[in-house]
């Protein structure tokens, strides 16, 4: 591991990712000996203002339970929990495709706007 996270927080990141195989080698030797570079392709970064089709109405539901889940977390009404994700960088990440995260479960968008949240005040 390089650092980026603690243990802690990368567990609590994990939590909520479904299981896909991945394996972590943490032994330089290993990688040297057995990871060969074979190829490499450049993906299309979609721009902010593409439009996917009838992903509003999928993105709908999934904004509705993110805010109820924020609002259950900070012990807010959903009003209030509205107001702070659409205000938020998570928010926007979201909403014009920027990274993966609109591809996440609501109760790991909800880890990253309290962590967003804590950074905001200091």
């Amino acid at each position: 591991m390089r650092g980026d996270y603690t243990r802690e927080e990368a567990l609590s990141r994990l939590i909520h990712q479904e299981p896909n195989n991945q394996i972590c080698i943490t032994n330089q030797k290993v990688i040297d000996e057995h990871l060969h570079f074979v190829d490499a392709i450049l993906l299309p970064i979609p721009s902010p203002s593409k439009e996917i089709p009838n992903a509003d109405i999928v993105m709908q539901g999934k904004y509705y339970s993110i805010v109820e889940l924020l609002a259950t977390r900070l012990h807010i009404s959903s009003l209030q929990a509205l107001d702070i994700f659409y205000n938020s960088e998570s928010y926007q990440r979201i909403v014009h495709r920027l990274g993966d995260l609109y591809l996440m479960s609501d109760a790991y968008i909800v880890d990253e706007l309290m962590r967003e949240l804590q950074k905001r005040q200091g």
